[in-house]
């Protein structure tokens, strides 16, 4: 009798063994094949290979609908990004034109006799237009930067001229409103 328990024991043993053996041999057949899933994946050529009720092919078709999505998603990124660089090249464009005609007129009213005030006034209209070609052309930088054609190059410049030009443009201004600019 004794020696039936061990045998039994044993049987116990080795079927157990051997399920765990099984059970490690299908989990490194499933993570190889979605290594395999990953790996087409990423060099973009994954397409589904089992079409059965298994919880793999499940997870194929499901790994694959989302490969999908994500490459519609890349794409209407790409669209919507072509188009807000053509929206702006166009405002560049129509914008050139105007700003220039600004400017010529400015610059022929200026030669005209006028009074102190007056050309006082030409100077700031002269000087708002150039700050609005300086912006449109900023925001043609900005495109061209987002997009890849140009490429920064930062450099440590001085703050002091640029906030000097500030407080000339500004100084009379705010002495006519009592106020006080410092730098």
């Amino acid at each position: 009798m004794n020696s039936w328990i061990w045998i039994v024991v044993l049987l116990c043993v080795l079927v157990t063994l051997l399920v765990i053996y099984v059970n490690f041999r299908k989990t490194k057949k499933t993570m190889d094949t979605i290594e395999k899933m990953l790996d087409t994946a990423i060099e973009g050529i994954y397409s589904e290979t089992h079409f059965d009720e298994s919880r793999l092919s499940a997870l194929e078709t499901k790994f694959a609908n989302y490969l999908s999505s994500s490459a519609i998603s890349a794409q209407n990124v790409r669209v919507e990004k072509d188009k807000i660089k053509t929206l702006i090249a166009d405002i560049s464009h129509q914008t050139k034109t105007p700003i220039a005609n600004l400017l010529l007129y400015s610059e022929l009213i200026a030669e005209q006799d006028l009074s102190e005030d007056m050309r006082s006034n030409i100077r700031i209209i002269q000087q708002q237009t150039e700050k609005l070609r300086f912006l449109i052309d900023s925001l043609v930088k900005l495109s061209r930067l987002e997009n890849g054609i140009l490429t920064l190059s930062p450099r440590q410049q001085a703050v002091g001229p640029m906030l000097e030009e500030i407080q000339r443009q500004y100084l009379s201004k705010a002495q006519k409103k009592g106020l006080q600019l410092q730098l």
